[in-house]
């Protein structure tokens, strides 16, 4: 059996390679492998961080009991998923999210026409005055809108968003209040 002796500098060599190949490894992960937290047009929440960031405030409405809403939004008549329509309408989403949703609430993408926004501590009179603001920035769109509150609606994430997206409105949500045919905006959110 023969001893094999490595010196110093041999060893110095062997860690120096082996420290390339992981920072090799380490930056190719970071940048192809590790997913996207934020959707790149809109700068909302792409769904599979939307779903934890829910599971979180559901957790955080649990132990402090107070309630939570989800808002649904779904898009129609938008075209092919890339379109111009498409980039404008993120544009503004971007802006919406800004301008329209408390720094505490959290959009997010769920699907090409999908969208949905957890509005912590927040009851039903409080969500349908967030989609009275949204409905009025996305005007522009056809869109139905849905609520569900929990815990009213559910108590886990999959209840409230198919509760959320179950009880979508269309496009009467965006009637006027004063109109004799159509009933207010808030009655036809309750359930």
């Amino acid at each position: 059996m023969s001893k094999t002796i490595f010196s110093l500098g041999r060893l110095e060599l062997v860690w120096r390679t082996q420290d390339t190949a992981l920072q090799r490894i380490q930056s190719q992960f970071s940048r192809k492998e590790r997913p996207a937290i934020y959707d790149p047009t809109s700068s909302w929440y792409e769904a599979w961080y939307f779903a934890l960031r829910l599971d979180e405030e559901i957790i955080r409405s649990r132990r402090y009991s107070h309630e939570m809403a989800l808002v649904s939004l779904t898009f129609t008549d938008l075209g092919p998923t890339v379109s111009p329509q498409r980039v404008e309408l993120k544009n503004l989403l971007a802006q919406v999210a800004q301008t329209k949703l408390r720094q505490t609430d959290i959009p997010g993408v769920i699907d090409h026409n999908e969208f949905a926004v957890c509005l912590p501590q927040t009851d039903l009179p409080g969500a349908n005055i967030v989609i009275g603001r949204l409905a009025e920035s996305l005007a522009a769109y056809r869109l139905q809108f849905g609520i569900a509150v929990y815990p009213l609606d559910g108590v886990e994430a999959g209840d409230l968003m198919r509760a959320a997206f179950a009880n979508q409105m269309g496009e009467q949500v965006l009637a006027e209040p004063g109109d004799a045919d159509v009933p207010d905006q808030v009655s036809l959110l309750e359930r």
